[in-house]
């Protein structure tokens, strides 16, 4: 009929009176604060990358199911209930206000600014920040470049462990992996007035480590050193390496933390291996494969040391994450 409203036109009307844009607005506002807080925050407080990873996903997966209930569903005077047809002439109560609407886009704009001017990023009078860029190796074997990864992402998470320290997270630091970018240039791009750089070397049963910590603006020499240990030595020297440059930074070690640095998390190599092979499946995407590969791994380590529990809350996680792709 000539000036009658078309399917998709009574399509996006019926969306409107369900109040499904409303609902998309405000989920997508709450997303957006929540992605900045992971973002800014949990480098900074040392909270594991799949976290953040995982909540990620738990959103995306979320988005879809609040679109569901918010077809489905109605919230009135009378409580949750169904929604009725098209001839229904009962006026709902919305979902929110203008003014929680404006509130939520206030504070994502808020977070969104705080994400990207501040966060990880530090102050320029800041002198106790560092990045750990990722360790190089001279070997090509799969086994050989994980424990290198693996030499980067330990000692963040040992750096972590110092208090009043800024330290940047795995995930800005591992872009430069076999980057040519000047020093100066990363330290600018990261926001630090330090960067760890270094080296691995594995035989059998020796290891060989060298560390420095240069100035990034400068790029001169703060601190260096060479190990040259047994292979169950490893935790030992990402424990000196961490004491080592909170020193060179005149940041506080207390008890509490030397402790903490103290902690070794095996005594099993081969469990450890089997640890950073989890790790490397687990950052390799979302697939359900990868996820499988990653979950085999943790359970080979969990196998090997019972009481590995950074393999068994690496277990759990991965399990988590494969439910959610699967």
């Amino acid at each position: 009929m000539p000036g009658s409203p078309s399917r998709f036109a009574r399509f996006i009307a019926e969306l409107r009176r369900r109040r499904v844009f409303r609902v998309a607005a405000f989920y997508g506002g709450i997303a957006f604060v929540v992605v900045q807080i992971i973002d800014g925050t949990f480098g900074l407080m040392g909270v594991p990358d799949w976290v953040g990873r995982v909540l990620v996903v738990l959103l995306i997966l979320g988005f879809p199911v609040s679109m569901g209930l918010a077809w489905i569903f109605d919230i009135t005077p009378e409580g949750i209930i169904r929604t009725k047809g098209q001839t229904a002439t009962r006026q709902a109560k919305p979902l929110t206000s203008n003014r929680t609407l404006i509130a939520i886009a206030v504070l994502a704009i808020t977070f969104g600014v705080w994400g990207r001017w501040g966060g990880s990023r530090v102050t320029d009078t800041d002198d106790k920040s560092v990045a750990v860029l990722p360790f190089a190796t001279f070997s090509t074997t799969d086994a050989d470049l994980l424990f290198a990864d693996g030499m980067t992402d330990n000692i963040i998470t040992q750096l972590y462990k110092v208090s009043g320290l800024k330290v940047i997270g795995r995930t800005s630091v591992m872009q430069y992996k076999g980057t040519t970018k000047r020093l100066n240039t990363i330290g600018e791009e990261l926001g630090v007035k330090t960067l760890l750089e270094g080296s691995v070397q594995r035989s059998t049963d020796r290891v060989i480590i060298t560390a420095q910590l240069i100035d990034a603006e400068s790029e001169a020499h703060l601190w260096a050193e060479t190990y040259d240990r047994h292979i169950t030595d490893i935790f030992d020297i990402q424990m000196e390496v961490a004491r080592a440059i909170a020193q060179a930074l005149k940041a506080t070690l207390t008890p509490e933390v030397e402790e903490l640095l103290a902690q070794r998390p095996t005594e099993n190599m081969a469990a450890y291996d089997a640890y950073l092979q989890g790790i490397h499946f687990r950052d390799s995407g979302y697939g359900i494969s990868v996820q499988e590969n990653a979950i085999s791994s943790f359970f080979v380590a969990t196998r090997r040391d019972s009481g590995f529990a950074d393999a068994w809350a690496a277990l759990a996680s991965a399990h988590l994450l494969f439910s959610c792709v699967r």
